[in-house]
């Protein structure tokens, strides 16, 4: 089963593990093409991903670690995938965000038609 909030859960485990220096990166992408021809449909292509990449830094060494999968067990072998990649790695300057400032609520940025949400792929 998924986690709810799958960052907190991994920077909660960064926490318990110890490791200041980590960040994570939760994406989502979904992608709907529909052909017109003459009116009528002709093609439609619907594709959704969804992947959280996780960075751990230490001594100046970065072990970045990816997975698509969301559950609490594929989590944690991704975070201690980037734990064990940093070893790895040459040293480079990083410098992770700190004190960000808040992100506006999507919904006042008017970017988005809640409508569109109840339309079906006929529609």
């Amino acid at each position: 089963m998924p986690v709810a909030d799958p960052v907190a859960f991994v920077l909660a485990l960064a926490r318990e593990h110890r490791e200041p220096e980590a960040d994570v990166l939760l994406a989502r992408d979904q992608h709907l093409t529909v052909k017109v021809l003459n009116g009528r449909v002709e093609n439609v292509e619907q594709a959704t991903a969804l992947g959280l990449g996780i960075r751990v830094v230490r001594e100046g060494r970065s072990g970045v670690a990816f997975t698509e999968r969301l559950e609490p067990e594929a989590l944690e072998r991704a975070f201690r995938a980037a734990q064990e990649n940093a070893p790895l790695l040459d040293p480079t300057e990083v410098v992770l965000a700190r004190d960000l400032p808040a992100v506006a609520d999507p919904e006042t940025l008017g970017l988005f038609n809640p409508e569109l949400e109840a339309l079906g792929v006929e529609e």
